[in-house]
């Protein structure tokens, strides 16, 4: 196995074991996935992104948490608009990082969506 199939091995790994923390063993905790774990230190990358009038850009946006339902990421802009994040958007040492504060450390609580509005 070459070097960039074992860094594919590593991304899916920690993605795996992201989704599972923010869905099954939320479910297992709160006895709920209607809502999100919200970071404790939410953090900021440059997401790339194309637009078919302005072409290709990239712009600031801060990771706040993921979706228990779905295990998709949240994130905002510095506008504060919510923001669609793919995990493949994030490079890896960005998704380690992730990976660190929500499956090691545990860095996050858990937000109904109706305790949020």
């Amino acid at each position: 196995m070459d070097y960039l199939q074992q860094l594919a091995v590593i991304r899916d790994n920690m993605h795996r074991e992201l989704v599972q923390e923010a869905t099954v063993r939320t479910f297992m905790r709160e006895d709920s996935t209607d809502g999100f774990i919200e970071l404790s230190k939410p953090f900021m990358f440059c997401k790339e992104d194309y637009h078919p009038l302005k072409g290709n850009y990239t712009y600031d946006c801060l990771v706040i948490g993921i979706h228990c339902g779905s295990g998709d990421l949240l994130g905002e802009d510095v506008d504060g608009c919510q923001r669609c994040i793919n995990y493949r958007d994030l490079s890896i040492e960005e998704m380690s990082k992730l990976h660190e504060y929500v499956v090691q450390q545990k860095q996050f609580k858990f937000t109904l969506y109706d305790e949020k509005n």
